[in-house]
């Protein structure tokens, strides 16, 4: 059973489908700069419900979460402009609104694990199902597939949305 995986981001939204370690189809959709955050989130999780979901209907879903931000970086003071932390919530919270059984995953290490499928290393490969609207960067699409990998678990151990913690 294929199980997909969504990185969201305020620019960068991965969505990786996967079977055990095999990829079936991975994009990257990009915010045109001009494009403001709320018609980003309502319009990505549109394509992602047309183009991806619609193929695989049954398929159990991760999204991403959002993690607390630090105010500290190295133990230093960090004044960050939250507005990117804003534009995030604003993604997670449209598609987590479109698929409410979704398994929302904590964020940490997904796209930065030592092993990944060859299709999601280095340039993309022609036979590989999605596209990556000229990201640049194949980084979204590694942790969309980190996030697929962690939704059978969660379910097995009973996970639960209204139990979990909050930020």
């Amino acid at each position: 059973m294929p199980v997909i995986g969504i990185d969201p981001g305020p620019r960068y939204t991965a969505v990786s489908v996967r079977e055990g370690d095999t990829v079936i189809l991975s994009s990257t959709y990009v915010r045109p700069v001009e494009m403001q955050p709320v018609t980003w989130g309502v319009l990505v999780t549109k394509l992602i419900k047309e183009e991806i979901i619609s193929l695989y209907p049954d398929a159990k879903i991760g999204i991403e979460g959002i993690s607390k931000p630090n105010p500290y970086n190295n133990g230093v003071k960090s004044l960050n402009d939250p507005k990117y932390l804003i534009y995030l919530g604003m993604v997670v919270g449209s598609l987590a609104n479109e698929f409410p059984d979704a398994v929302i995953v904590r964020p940490g290490r997904n796209g930065k694990k030592e092993w990944y499928p060859e299709e999601l290393l280095g340039r993309r490969p022609k036979d590989l199902l999605g596209s990556n609207n000229n990201a640049g960067t194949r980084n979204h699409e590694r942790s969309a597939f980190d996030v697929a990998g962690e939704v059978e678990s969660r379910l097995r151990d009973g996970y639960k949305l209204d139990t979990q913690e909050e930020l």
